[in-house]
């Protein structure tokens, strides 16, 4: 806060930063007055020159005693008898005794509050500038608030150029993953698809098990990087503002069910029990069968992955609140802090779960059906307590029901 005692100055200004924001480029040397200077004498220089709108009165050091404000010193002298009781008494009887004085180093926006004080207490509000103690100039509340509102038209440009700079960014970057995914499929598949010649002995047998065992590494291997390709790629079309939708007129219901038929070899294999239910008749809705069904079978593989053995995952479908269709997948998993699940949302985010093993996945499952169901017009709500469990909720919105 400005007052009595003298805003400190900040460090020594590198030479990247710049003066011209800085309370030095505002400030005008006004010539002072001599402390020993007569009220009277002042009272007639300021009368003379309307210019002179605040005038610093200085000692001998060169350092600030006060500061003199021209119309406060002229209301002062039309009061009965001040002129005959001041006017031969020097200036320090009717100056300012504590002006805000600021050192010429200090950014400008450290003053918006001290424009704000003067403006609500209807006041000039000039300011005393000085260079190592030293007088330097008297800044305007006026120049202050120029410059105030320069720097924020400044930064206004500044955030917008940074935030295109960050979105062309953002975009090269999805358009880079979908071209190397794209890229790197046409390999992969012919991988996994010659793995699975060999792994199933279509041609004869390999000689050594081993071998057989080998190939069957290789085609899980090749399947999980197929899956992050896809993922990616899936993604990066979402963000590069590319995925396109073909609709078509699909049951929820259905999708559910096909989704807990091809995951059920999985939750038997982690030992977690897998069920659909239907808790109220949704109709036919207008979407993408394939994203919708991709969905389905990221909830249900995320909740399978992080239920431990034992437990259970359930999906539902049902009506929303808002009249539209609902999906839920329920799990009795190890659950998300709720400090993390900001984090699990993000692509590759995930959460640091300490007492569990690491497991297998890239943090992409969740991300991808936000951007599906936000795709769709719709949204997805995560709810969760550690040790208890995940409930996931996508909505998709009542315009995409078929009558």
């Amino acid at each position: 806060m400005l007052g009595e005692r003298e805003v400190a100055a900040t460090s020594a200004p590198t030479p990247e930063q710049d003066a011209y924001w800085r309370a030095g480029a505002i400030a005008d040397f006004v010539t002072p007055f001599d402390p020993a200077a007569a009220c009277g004498h002042v009272f007639d220089e300021l009368v003379d020159d309307e210019t002179r709108v605040a005038v610093p009165v200085i000692g001998q050091d060169g350092r600030v005693l006060g500061l003199v404000e021209r119309h406060k010193l002229i209301l002062q002298f039309a009061k009965r008898f001040v002129r005959e009781l001041f006017e031969k008494r020097p200036i320090t009887f009717m100056m300012d005794r504590s002006p805000p004085v600021v050192d010429a180093w200090t950014p400008v926006e450290r003053l918006s509050d001290h424009v704000a004080n003067a403006r609500a207490n209807d006041q000039l509000g000039d300011l005393v500038v000085t260079r190592d103690g030293q007088y330097l100039g008297v800044a305007s509340a006026l120049s202050l608030l120029k410059r105030l509102h320069e720097l924020s038209d400044r930064r206004l440009v500044e955030a917008t150029e940074a935030r295109a700079e960050a979105e062309r960014a953002n975009l090269a970057k999805s358009e880079l993953l979908a071209n190397m995914s794209h890229e790197l499929r046409t390999p992969l598949n012919a991988i996994i698809g010659f793995s699975e010649v060999m792994r199933d002995e279509l041609f004869g047998q390999l000689g050594n098990p081993r071998y057989r065992d080998y190939a069957g590494d290789i085609n899980y291997s090749g399947g999980l990087l197929l899956d992050l390709i896809n993922d990616i790629l899936d993604l990066s079309k979402a963000e590069a503002g590319r995925l396109e939708l073909v609709d078509e007129v699909v049951d929820l219901e259905e999708c559910a069910r096909v989704g807990t038929r091809l995951m059920r070899e999985r939750a038997a294999r982690a030992r977690v029990a897998l069920d659909h239910r239907s808790l109220a008749r949704v109709p036919p809705l207008r979407a993408d069968r394939r994203r919708l069904q991709q969905i389905v079978l990221n909830l249900l593989s995320n909740a399978i992955k992080f239920t431990p053995p034992g437990g259970s995952v359930v999906a539902f479908t049902t009506r929303a609140p808002n009249g539209g269709a609902r999906l839920i997948v329920e799990d009795t998993g190890i659950g998300i802090a709720a400090e993390d699940i900001p984090r699990v949302l993000q692509p590759f985010g995930q959460a640091s779960i300490v007492s569990q093993p690491q497991r297998e996945g890239t943090g992409l499952g969740l991300p991808i059906v936000v951007k599906l169901a936000r795709a769709h017009g719709g949204d997805m709500k995560l709810i969760s307590t550690p040790g208890f469990g995940t409930t996931v909720m996508v909505d998709l919105p009542p315009h995409r029901l078929v009558a």
